[in-house]
């Protein structure tokens, strides 16, 4: 556990943080009215040509988005996340309202199908764009787990009462009105994040430089930025393919649900609704569970007990398919589900380079839509080659056998975690650097390299090229300007960070006059993170313009360091 985070008070967090209050509200109306606009326009095509027109109109949404998703979540890394958020809710808003009208002013099914699919991909850069900016609004690792947690209970919400209110709202009217009602839902999720204050950069880390925005190579390295990455890191790399194969899953169950309650435990199709009920009961109970893990550093081995929970179970259904016996273990499956997604994504978002986050999520979500639509797929074939029990013990077994060739992978992103909380507390006690977000100042903190100097040595010399700022954590150091002594600094103290502000050369020397212990921030990485914060460039500025104050001779000059 983290000092002073209680797993009981996890929660809390989520509600005493005005911003993540915000954003996880949003993500809950939004997932309302994601799955009324997708139950209402199954429905309308449903009255027009029955389940084959349906199954048409779901595959049609299903896969452009799909192929979109990675290429639309770039957005989020090259623009300022919380923007993109709005205009994700805003465009689905409005996508929404489109299709409602289309359907109320009788145009052709093909005008409303197409409204359909473009606000289907509308609705992709959403959760990218939601992932990438929860480390930004979370003040703590365990606000980062709880606001993943809040937000999956809210899916799990959304996706009970966004389809009971639309399947109401269809009994009584056309679907036209529950698509009006949907376009609410999106609006009031966009008047949610309008003006959230959070200035997160349009790119948060210095990368991607080799190729200019404006080239072929830029503009490819933007879309496939989060493959790229992915291909290059291992850890995250296991934790997507995990994630989607348990999409596959999830996939495979919507159509093994249907089997099971009328072939298997011979409920009826009434049965087919409390099965999904009770797994989405089980969802809920996860998304507590997984609040738990809210302070803890290393999550991968909980990781993976969210896999085997969630596949073990779906295993066990086909050896024991009775009603009673079915439900309880649905509730579990449900269970491991929530706390496998909650902190599948926690664990992205900690190890994924930031400047590339929302492309890996996009990835994420590019993929969870491929392999649900593969998972509906392959149950016909399943069941066809080892019977409906047989197919629920091959499905069920698909995670766990994953989860066990994962084992060393998952194991090493356990091993490598590590919180620098050292140099966490320097940085938090600097002014310019307290304002910035945990994830922020997690990037810097793992940037920082420690150098030493002996008593007597030169750190910096007037007249050079500034190219890192210097914390200082033992020792002192004494600042001359022109050969005449300025003052002195312990530790605690930052020196050259004008330097890289202002662009400018270095003004004075920097002497150790006792044995050193610095630790060393590069250029880039600094500005980037002083830039990207309203409240950390003002704190820059007032530090800045107190010691130029102090230095005699033109107002362009830098000050000691």
């Amino acid at each position: 556990m983290l000092p002073g985070v209680s797993r009981r008070g996890v929660f809390r967090l989520v509600l005493g943080n005005p911003r993540l209050r915000r954003v996880v509200f949003a993500f809950a109306a939004f997932n309302l009215a994601d799955w009324a606009r997708w139950l209402s326009v199954l429905i309308y095509a449903f009255t027009r040509g029955g389940a084959a027109e349906a199954g048409a109109v779901s595959l049609l949404q299903l896969l452009p988005a799909a192929l979109i998703a990675p290429l639309a979540a770039s957005l989020g890394d090259r623009l300022r996340r919380d923007r993109v958020l709005l205009f994700s809710y805003v465009a689905q808003a409005s996508f929404m309202a489109a299709t409602a009208a289309a359907i109320l002013s009788g145009s052709p099914a093909a005008v409303v199908y197409a409204l359909a699919v473009v606000g289907a991909c509308a609705i992709t850069i959403t959760r990218p764009a939601h992932g990438a900016l929860l480390p930004w609004v979370a003040r703590t690792p365990a606000e980062l787990v709880a606001g993943n947690a809040a937000s999956g209970m809210m899916e799990g919400l959304g996706i009970l009462s966004g389809q009971a209110i639309a399947g109401i709202i269809l009994q009584l009217a056309i679907p036209g009105i529950s698509l009006l009602v949907a376009g609410f839902a999106a609006s009031l999720a966009a008047a949610a994040v309008l003006r959230l204050g959070v200035a997160v950069p349009a790119r948060a880390a210095a990368a991607d430089t080799s190729a200019g925005p404006g080239s072929l190579a830029g503009l490819r390295t933007e879309l496939l930025g989060g493959l790229v990455a992915l291909a290059r890191l291992p850890g995250p790399r296991t934790i997507v393919l995990l994630l989607g194969l348990a999409a596959v899953v999830w996939g495979a169950l919507d159509v093994l649900v249907p089997v099971l309650a009328i072939n298997l435990a011979h409920i009826g199709p009434s049965g087919v609704g409390f099965l999904n009920a009770v797994m989405g009961f089980g969802g809920l109970v996860g998304s507590a569970v997984a609040l738990s893990f809210g302070g803890r550093i290393r999550l991968a081995l909980p990781f993976l007990a969210g896999l085997l929970i969630w596949g073990m179970p779906l295993a066990g259904i086909g050896l024991l398919p009775m009603p009673l016996v079915a439900g309880a273990l649905l509730v579990c499956a449900g269970a491991g589900r929530t706390v496998m997604d909650v902190l599948g994504r926690t664990l992205l978002q900690r190890a994924a380079p930031d400047a590339v986050l929302t492309r890996v999520l996009g990835v994420v979500e590019g993929l969870y839509m491929a392999a649900f639509g593969l998972g509906a797929i392959i149950v016909p074939g399943l069941i066809a080659a080892a019977g409906p029990e047989g197919a629920f013990v091959i499905v069920g077994l698909l995670l766990p056998a994953a989860a066990v060739v994962a084992w060393n992978s998952l194991r090493a992103i356990d091993r490598d975690a590590h919180v620098p909380v050292r140099e966490l507390t320097l940085l938090r006690g600097i002014p310019m650097f307290a304002p910035l977000a945990p994830a922020v100042l997690e990037r810097l903190a793992n940037n920082l390299e420690p150098v030493r100097a002996a008593a007597g040595e030169v750190v910096i010399r007037q007249g050079d090229a500034g190219d890192r700022v210097y914390l200082i954590v033992g020792g002192e150091v004494e600042f001359l300007v022109d050969g005449g002594h300025r003052r002195r600094e312990g530790p605690g103290g930052l020196f050259g960070e004008i330097a890289l502000l202002r662009r400018v050369p270095r003004t004075a020397t920097v002497i150790a006059r006792t044995d050193l212990e610095l630790l060393a921030l590069h250029r880039d990485v600094f500005l980037a993170a002083v830039a990207g914060d309203a409240a950390s460039r003002l704190a820059a500025d007032r530090i800045v313009a107190e010691r130029l104050g102090a230095l005699p001779g033109p107002p362009a000059a830098e000050s000691p360091g």
